[in-house]
């Protein structure tokens, strides 16, 4: 059964200076900034299939017959039908920023746990989930059970997804589902100012404001604290 959280963080890695970003633009490529910018105004966030996902074993189960054959079909089958939003109701996690956010110099979206179907905590094991005799993956209970199954390994993000029968762009169930952007520490000034101006720009359109905020080093032991954003004060206290 699914915990109940007040909050989900979804980790996004962004290009960390001006100049990467001016890089991608030259090319006519989109910046992954601006897709985060792009999911803040439509309230809508990415369903990814397996191969976009880190994890090798992604929608992995074993037959009871241990068939390799038809192991490989029914992930064939998943990759195909569902998509899967991953997140975490950890915002403090070293780990997480360092992966995720390209050594905290990306951002994290706090969103709203009510603006996302079919939340399951993933369950951590030393093994793939082995599917019952007689079941096909027409039973969504166990497809679930699949989907939100990964090695211990992986334990440390103690991640929650949002499981639906659709990938791509899919709209958060309530109004402004985005409730906070906190930007890394080590993101580059110029990058923080154009994230600072834009949310203020579709704050002007909200209800409910967008807060800002970076993710700042504790001085004195290995806490990481979230403090509002201010332009004028250095946050960087190590780099």
């Amino acid at each position: 059964m699914t915990k109940t959280y007040q909050n989900l963080y979804k980790y996004k890695k962004i290009e960390s200076s001006l100049e990467e970003i001016e890089i991608k633009k030259q090319a006519k490529k989109r910046t992954d900034l601006d897709m985060v910018f792009e999911m803040i105004e439509t309230n809508k966030v990415w369903y990814s299939n397996s191969l976009a996902l880190n994890d090798p074993f992604e929608f992995q189960c074993v037959p009871v017959t241990k068939n390799p054959h038809l192991a490989a079909v029914a992930k064939l089958e998943l990759n195909s039908k569902f998509g899967i939003f991953s997140m975490s109701p950890i915002l403090d996690n070293p780990v997480l920023w360092s992966l995720y956010c390209n050594r905290y110099r990306g951002v994290v979206l706090k969103i709203l746990p009510k603006s996302l179907k079919n939340l399951h905590n993933v369950e951590y094991a030393k093994s793939a989930y082995m599917v019952p005799p007689k079941t096909t993956l027409n039973a969504t209970t166990e497809i679930y059970k699949i989907l939100s199954r990964k090695s211990t390994y992986w334990s440390y993000e103690q991640e929650v997804r949002s499981i639906l029968p659709q990938q791509g762009l899919v709209e958060l169930e309530c109004d402004e589902g985005i409730q906070e952007v906190i930007m890394g520490f080590y993101l580059d000034n110029e990058v923080k100012e154009i994230i600072r101006e834009k949310i203020g720009e579709l704050n002007i359109k909200r209800t409910s404001k967008i807060s800002l905020k970076v993710l700042n080093p504790s001085i004195s032991s290995y806490e990481l604290v979230a403090d509002d954003y201010n332009p004028n004060k250095l946050y960087c206290r190590y780099g």
